[in-house]
């Protein structure tokens, strides 16, 4: 899903340049003109060279993230307005629902290795208190 804007032509534009010009064109949000989000970007975050090369991928995976919660039904908000995402670093979210299942696949882990809990025996008549007090003292010894 690679969207071209044109050939890459280094008389006209940086390699910088053209990576950012495509992504732009591949958000599916409300944007403005090349020049003002690419200073923008840059504006906003110090490391723009290390992060430039990520937003494409990050982009796609949204975008699949997304189409995923909808097809089961879930809400997906609007895209923000590109100057939003870059502001925000939204490129770096991941969507609820797959934090989710994460979370889900860790408690299966990690509750099998834990012994299930057994419910306590009720005793079915206590004469009088004293008695109730030190059956409910043994339980709790016996099931410790």
């Amino acid at each position: 899903m690679f969207v071209q804007a044109n050939l890459f032509n280094e008389k006209t534009q940086s390699k910088n340049e053209f990576l950012f010009e495509n992504f732009r064109l591949e958000y599916p949000g409300v944007k403005r003109g090349f020049k003002t989000e690419f200073e923008y970007f840059k504006k906003k975050n110090k490391n723009w060279t290390e992060v430039l090369p990520i937003l494409q991928q990050n982009l796609i995976r949204q975008k699949r993230e997304r189409s995923n919660l909808k097809y089961k039904g879930r809400f997906v908000p609007e895209w923000k307005h590109l100057k939003t995402y870059l502001g925000n670093q939204s490129w770096e979210e991941t969507f609820k629902d797959q934090e989710e299942e994460q979370a889900r696949q860790w408690n299966e882990k990690n509750i099998q290795t834990h012994k299930p809990l057994q419910p306590l025996p009720v005793p079915e008549e206590v004469a009088d208190k004293e008695e109730l007090q030190r059956t409910l003292k043994n339980l709790i010894r016996k099931y410790r």
